[in-house]
C-alpha cells in the first residue's frame, strides 16, 4: 500500500466515509420514494383532476364551436399576377376545431371508462389474452408500485 493509499484509508476511517455514504444513500432513496408517492397521488395523476381539466377544455371548445365565425373561417386567395390578379374570398370549414373537440370527448370518455382500451398480453407459453385498460387496473398497478417502493430494503450501491 502506497503512502497515498494509506492516507486515503486513514481519512476514510477517521471521517467514517462508508457510514456517511450509507446514510446519504438511505436519505436519497427515502426522498426519491416520497417524491414518487407525491407525484402519483396529486394533481393530474388523479383521475378526477384529469376529468375536470378535460371537461373545462370541452366546454371551452363548445363555446368556440357555437361561434360560427370560428367554425367557418374566411380566407383570401389571389389568382394571377400583377394588374390582372383577382382576389377571391374563400370560406373554409375549421375541421381542426372539430377534431380537437372530438379528441377531447374521446379522452374524457377514456378517463371515465366510457371507452375501454384493451391490451393483448402473452404468457410464457405463448397464449394471448386481452386486458382492459381502466382505472381499476391503473389503481392496482399504482398501489403495487408504491408497495414495492415501501417494501424493498435499501441496498447501498457501495455494498
Amino acid at each position: 500500500m502506497t503512502a497515498t493509499e494509506r492516507q486515503i484509508a486513514h481519512f476514510k476511517h477517521r471521517n467514517r466515509w462508508d457510514e456517511r455514504a450509507v446514510i446519504y444513500d438511505q436519505q436519497s432513496e427515502t426522498e426519491k420514494n416520497f417524491k414518487a408517492r407525491e407525484m402519483l397521488s396529486t394533481g393530474l395523476a388523479l383521475t378526477y383532476n384529469r376529468v375536470a381539466e378535460l371537461k373545462a377544455l370541452a366546454e371551452k371548445l363548445t363555446g368556440y364551436i357555437n361561434d360560427e365565425d370560428r367554425v367557418w373561417l374566411t380566407d383570401v386567395k389571389i389568382l394571377g399576377l400583377g394588374h390582372g390578379a383577382k382576389r377571391i374570398d374563400v370560406i373554409r370549414f375549421n375541421y381542426h376545431l372539430i377534431d380537437q373537440f372530438r379528441e377531447t370527448l374521446n379522452d374524457l370518455a377514456l378517463e371515465v371508462g366510457g371507452r375501454v382500451r384493451k391490451t393483448e398480453l402473452a404468457n410464457p407459453e405463448g397464449e394471448t389474452f386481452m386486458v382492459g385498460d381502466n382505472d381499476e387496473i391503473r389503481e392496482k398497478l399504482k398501489r403495487r408500485f408504491l408497495d414495492v417502493i415501501d417494501s424493498e430494503p435499501f441496498v447501498s450501491p457501495t455494498e
